[in-house]
């Protein structure tokens, strides 16, 4: 992607500090991702108009599969003076349901859901679910959330076996997100995993 790219130059891509990159792993891990196998880092895949746009991390639901379909969560680490609903609408592509934003400055994270009302719209919907966590109790936070995160039960949700079942994720219908990212980034999405496969 160009320098002069607008989404570059608004959401840059700064490596995450140690503390930050260590609590984040470690919330992860509770929900059963394997740091080696399926977090990968430095992550990047189709953004608008199919540039690439490069995540600090995206956790995938399989041990192997780099699909959309086993996206589960994305981490960014961005300024704390940025539209955070606008970077969502981005990290939504790689069709990951949740999102850790990393407040660079602020030295603390805000947690986001997103899925799409409306297929046939287009329309994401994106849900800022918690603010301002500090690191040392991003865990504790996100505990009421803890059936919905957990690895199998996103994949099971995605596949259409199961639903969310905390109120601020069901009340947005069936998900559709997966299908909605590989609407609107088509054959470029795919390409990318299927580079990333290899």
């Amino acid at each position: 992607m160009p320098l002069s790219d607008p989404i570059m130059s608004e959401f840059p891509f700064k490596p995450l500090n140690q503390n930050a990159r260590r609590a984040v792993f470690d919330v992860l891990k509770e929900y059963d991702f394997t740091p080696e196998t399926m977090i990968k880092e430095e992550y990047p895949f189709p953004g608008i108009d199919g540039r690439e746009f490069r995540t600090n991390a995206i956790a995938f639901t399989h041990e192997t599969h780099r699909t959309p379909d086993y996206t589960g969560f994305s981490v960014f680490n961005t300024t704390d003076d940025r539209d955070e609903r606008k970077l969502v609408t981005i990290l939504a592509r790689s069709a990951a349901p949740f999102h850790f934003i990393h407040r660079h400055k602020k030295k603390n994270f805000s947690f986001w859901f997103s899925n799409v009302k409306d297929r046939k719209a287009r329309e994401l919907e994106s849900r800022e679910i918690e603010s301002d966590v500090s690191y040392g109790n991003l865990s504790n936070a996100l505990r009421q959330y803890s059936e919905d995160l957990k690895r199998r039960h996103i994949i099971d949700v995605k596949q259409g076996l199961e639903e969310f079942t905390h109120p601020l994720f069901r009340e947005s219908g069936p998900f559709q997100l997966s299908l909605w990212a590989v609407d609107v980034t088509g054959e470029s999405l795919v390409k990318h995993f299927g580079r990333a496969v290899n």
